[in-house]
């Protein structure tokens, strides 16, 4: 059985992903101009980049191409390197282009935050909302006794097992850790869209490629965690949040090459 509260930390990512860009947004357009165009580019760019060309590669180099795979598979770390480069190159190239050819400039700081609400908030969606939607009714299937049935076919017995236990030791702090990792996550979007914006404005490509790498170094933690050689989310969220300390310090501390 899920426990009251781990149903309830679920429920917490649940509402947490659906309702953040939303809550930003209404708080934010007061205080600066937000554009919906810009939102809307932000969210089409992370979609067609993200979830249509970087899983093109992925499905080429760890499935379709029966040597990297197996060289993917047999090499963890280096798996871990790959997916965080990819997720770096695939997302700040599109960031780039969509600020550069098709974002509308409405000024500091509104032009990065919208399109970085966009970008993240698309992100939120698609990854927190839809998957502890998936682990909500996985949770109240198992609840009623029915899991086995519905996923017997479909899950090895080893997989469905682990599921089990995992729900078994569920708790609200274990299971609330997502939604707070996918605030995190928010905020480092709109942190790495200025890092862009800067590359667009100045014209100057060091500022792309700092994004690119604090991308890549934000996601390492987690394709460490998927590749098993990091054995706690809790560190990967750690890497992510340390990343997104750098990054406000870096936007610090260059700031003055934005300044009239």
């Amino acid at each position: 059985m899920v426990s009251t509260g781990g149903l309830l930390g679920i429920g917490f990512n649940l509402v947490v992903s659906l309702i953040a860009p939303f809550a930003v947004y209404f708080v934010l357009r007061r205080r600066m101009t937000l554009s919906w165009r810009n939102i809307g580019i932000g969210a089409g760019m992370f979609f067609l980049c993200a979830m249509v060309l970087e899983q093109v590669l992925h499905y080429v180099v760890l499935k379709a191409d029966p040597v990297t795979a197996a060289w993917f598979k047999a090499n963890h770390l280096a798996f871990a390197v790959y997916g965080a480069l990819a997720a770096g190159l695939f997302e700040e190239t599109g960031r780039y282009v969509g600020l550069r050819f098709f974002a509308k400039p409405t000024g500091n700081p509104g032009t990065a935050v919208a399109y970085g609400l966009g970008h993240g908030g698309m992100e939120m969606l698609l990854i927190g909302a839809l998957a502890q939607a998936v682990a909500l009714g996985m949770a109240l299937l198992n609840n009623i006794g029915i899991l086995d049935a519905v996923l017997g076919a479909r899950l090895p017995p080893k997989a469905l097992a682990a599921l089990h236990t995992q729900f078994a030791h569920l708790t609200f702090a274990m299971a609330s850790i997502g939604g707070f990792e996918r605030l995190m996550a928010l905020a480092l979007q709109v942190a790495l869209t200025f890092v862009v914006w800067r590359a667009v404005e100045l014209r100057k490509s060091r500022y792309l490629f700092a994004a690119i790498a604090f991308h890549a170094l934000a996601d390492s933690g987690a394709a460490l965690f998927q590749a098993k050689i990091v054995p706690s989310i809790l560190v990967a969220e750690g890497v992510a949040f340390a990343v997104l300390i750098l990054v406000v310090l870096f936007l610090r501390l260059t700031r003055r090459a934005t300044s009239p």
